[in-house]
């Protein structure tokens, strides 16, 4: 594979999901990050395998990041999953007013 490819990286990492690695899954999403940081949807993906092995801090910063990208580059919230995960991630660690506020930023796209 070649080392410059952000997009095949993120494919390894669902690929990985799917097969039950979602440590490996992190690495590649974190290596696709690295090559493209700003590419919201590879922070997104990483937010959903820290998300399965309950890195929930992690997860939810990996959103925020993923929602900052949008809004820097002019498209806030382009997928409202972005806001649903992290609104679950708020649920997961009973922060009940973040969770209630990101569902409504979901719903609103």
């Amino acid at each position: 594979m070649q080392p410059n490819r952000p997009g095949a990286y993120n494919n390894l990492g669902l690929t990985c999901i799917e097969m039950g690695e979602v440590n490996e899954a992190i690495a590649h999403f974190e290596k696709a990050i690295k090559i493209e940081p700003t590419a919201a949807i590879y922070q997104n993906n990483l937010g959903l395998a820290q998300y399965n092995v309950n890195l929930y801090r992690d997860a939810a910063n990996s959103f925020l990041r993923a929602n900052k990208i949008n809004m820097d580059r002019d498209i806030p919230y382009e997928d409202p999953t972005i806001s649903f995960n992290l609104a679950n991630v708020y649920l997961t660690q009973k922060k009940f007013e973040d969770a209630l506020n990101s569902y409504q930023d979901a719903i609103q796209i």
